[in-house]
């Protein structure tokens, strides 16, 4: 599955991808935001600093720990306060860190299906979301 057909729609709804992807390639020669995601598979607390090089705006990691409960003090300065985190067990989750001066706001999930899901809406131009 494409990435425009997961977030605008599907091969029956192609409107909704050209419409997506429009959208998507304008932001993107006005923002120049980069957009990193990563399954760290647990204990990104010992392994953030690996991908801090990438210089990413918005970082989405799946797997990792929620840094609000960690012990490890620099991954709780890493993430500092500009993260959202969601999982049923602290050291187990979904999150999305952002740089500073980028503004990351929760937006209600449209999808009760998904259950480890976060729909964002980032600098107040777009979201991230199903």
């Amino acid at each position: 599955m494409k990435f425009t057909e997961y977030f605008a729609g599907s091969k029956d709804n192609p409107e909704g991808i050209e419409e997506f992807e429009k959208l998507l390639t304008r932001w993107l020669d006005e923002s120049q935001i980069k957009i990193v995601s990563w399954n760290c598979n647990g204990k990104f607390r010992e392994k953030f600093k690996e991908i801090i090089s990438e210089d990413a705006d918005i970082y989405v990691i799946q797997e990792y720990e929620n840094p609000a409960e960690s012990k490890n003090e620099d991954y709780r300065e890493f993430a500092g306060d500009n993260y959202l985190w969601t999982g049923n067990l602290h050291y187990k989750g979904l999150g999305i860190f952002a740089k500073e001066g980028i503004t990351l706001e929760e937006i209600p999930n449209s999808n009760e299906d998904l259950k480890h899901f976060i729909a964002v809406r980032v600098n107040d131009s777009f979201n991230i979301s199903k």
